[in-house]
């Protein structure tokens, strides 16, 4: 039998021996279309765990705050003969200048969660956990006390009958010893920097663990998202030690300061 009639015997509808080119742009579009669908659904994650950092970063940063004005009431009053502890009046101690707490709680949480957790994988990384609980430490603190003085000009100073026309000058100078006072003031009230960590680690690795895993009922959130909601029972919580330091016993009150400040109070 020559070549030319084993040819002609050939199957015409044999299946070719590689793939047509129009079969293997399809599969790269498939590709193309599932590599889309999983970072739009890591870029999801990531989103939701910056805005719940931010959420509990900001009602941490609040307790964090309490507490450091425990310890500088300590640290003011302990050296002087007689002294006697007190509570911090809330309304003109505190919320006069809780706008630093918030804001500072808020940005280094937000930000340590959008930047460390970028995709699911990292986010189940115990390195980038430990990373996160180290940073907000030292960061919180350091930030707060870059914002003290600015936050108590505005509200404070300038509420109480600052001439106008010493509104810019003091400004730039409350600015420019900011930095000096943060460092300080981030080194005084380290203890609290450390106990708020541990609080917003544990919020933000149960809220996230909760939110993948057990989904809420769908009366709940069928007007509200569902994370929103993770973020705000979170938030709530967060805000418990607060509420308890400044309206509990003061009696414990009173051994917590003495706890994170070493004096016998």
């Amino acid at each position: 039998m020559t070549n030319s009639d084993s040819t002609a015997l050939e199957d015409p509808h044999s299946e070719p021996a590689s793939p047509s080119t129009q079969s293997r742009a399809q599969a790269l579009n498939r590709l193309r279309e599932v590599e889309n669908e999983r970072l739009g659904e890591e870029y999801i994650i990531r989103k939701r765990l910056m805005w719940l950092g931010i959420v509990v970063g900001a009602a941490v940063g609040m307790t964090v705050g309490y507490m450091g004005t425990l310890i500088t009431i300590v640290d003011a009053g302990v050296g002087n003969f007689g002294f006697d502890f007190y509570r911090p009046n809330f309304i003109d101690g505190f919320l006069r200048v809780i706008t630093a707490y918030i804001i500072a709680g808020g940005f280094v949480g937000g930000g340590l969660s959008y930047v460390l957790f970028t995709t699911r994988s990292e986010a189940a990384s115990l390195i980038r956990w430990l990373i996160v609980g180290v940073s907000y430490a030292l960061a919180t603190p350091l930030l707060i006390g870059f914002l003290l003085p600015v936050t108590f000009l505005l509200f404070a100073d300038i509420v109480n009958g600052l001439r106008p026309g010493l509104w810019l000058s003091a400004f730039v100078e409350t600015l420019l010893g900011s930095f000096l006072d943060g460092y300080i003031f981030m080194v005084k009230i380290l203890a609290a920097g450390w106990i708020g960590t541990v609080l917003f680690l544990v919020l933000m690795a149960a809220t996230y663990t909760f939110s993948q895993r057990v989904p809420l009922p769908e009366n709940l959130t069928r007007n509200i998202p569902s994370p929103a909601i993770y973020s705000a029972i979170a938030a709530v919580i967060a805000i418990l030690p607060l509420l308890i330091l400044a309206f509990g016993p003061f009696s414990l009150t009173t051994s917590f300061t003495s706890f994170i400040t070493g004096e016998n109070l």
